[in-house]
Parts: structure tokens; sequence; C-alpha cells
């Protein structure tokens, strides 16, 4: 009866250790089922952020090509209002010629 009542003891020691071990492994396994929907989560960020990288990004060369035309633009201004004062200068000294040969 002794030797049957320490085992019964033993046992039930074991089975305390075994349940202990359970719900530790229970635990680490929400704790994985955490981080599992936590890098998800960040999955998705990742892929958000990416996208809107690549939308910054066309925005980015669409004000580089506006740029780029308003500069070609004014250039091109630049030169006609030059042209313009030269033929307004050309006109007046015409007009001067004509006013001293009168």
């Amino acid at each position: 009866a002794k030797n049957l009542a320490g085992e019964v003891e033993t046992l039930r020691e074991t089975r305390k250790e075994l349940e202990e071990q359970i719900s530790d492994l229970k635990d680490m396994v929400e704790q994985g089922s955490a981080y599992e929907i936590m890098v998800e989560d960040l999955s998705d960020r990742v892929l958000s952020l990416e996208e809107e990288l690549v939308s910054a990004q066309q925005v980015i060369r669409e004000m580089e090509e506006a740029a780029d035309i308003t500069a070609e633009m004014e250039e091109v201004q630049t030169e006609e209002l030059k042209a313009l004062n030269r033929e307004m200068e050309d006109r007046e000294t015409t007009i001067r010629n004509l006013e001293e040969a009168i």
C-alpha cells in the first residue's frame, strides 16, 4: 500500500508538471498568434506605404516635367519679349528718322 501511495503521489506530481507545461504551451501559442497578427498588420502597412511611395514618386515626376515645361516656356517668352523689344526699337528708330526727314 505504501508503494501504491508513493506511486499515486508521483503520478500527481507528474500530472501537475504536465498541466503547467500545457498551460505554458497554450500561452506560447496565444503569444505566437498575437505576433502573427502583428506581422500581418505590419505587412499590410508596408504594402500601403510602398503604394504611397510609388504614387508620390509619380507626382514628383509629373511636377518635374511640369517645371521643365514651365522653364522652357519662360525661355521662349523671354526670347519673344527680346524680339518684340528689338522690333519696337527698330520702329522707333524708323519713326525718328522719318520725323527728321520731314
